[in-house]
């Protein structure tokens, strides 16, 4: 029996979807049943789609990558940062 379960939309794939936790800590088992994403990475690119509607045409570097499936691995980081000219 699951401890959590409740429809939605992921934003990593983008699609309606079903999210489960079988355990209380939420933070590394609520699972999107279609892409497998944890909340954290979902915030991440909630997020990204916000601020980055265009993130998908940038470079992206990820400092600290999870080697998991949702996460990025390429350089749009300093793409960001170039456009806002921060250095």
């Amino acid at each position: 029996m699951a401890y959590l379960e409740i429809d939605g939309v992921c934003p990593i794939c983008e699609r309606s979807a079903h999210f489960r936790a079988n355990e209380e800590w939420l933070r590394d088992s609520f699972l999107c049943d279609s892409c497998g994403s944890i909340p954290r990475e979902r915030a991440f690119f909630s997020v990204i789609e916000m601020m980055y509607p265009n993130w998908r045409e940038l470079k992206i570097h990820e400092t600290s990558r999870a080697m998991r499936p949702p996460a990025l691995n390429s350089n749009v980081l300093e793409d960001i940062l170039a456009q806002k000219q921060i250095k």
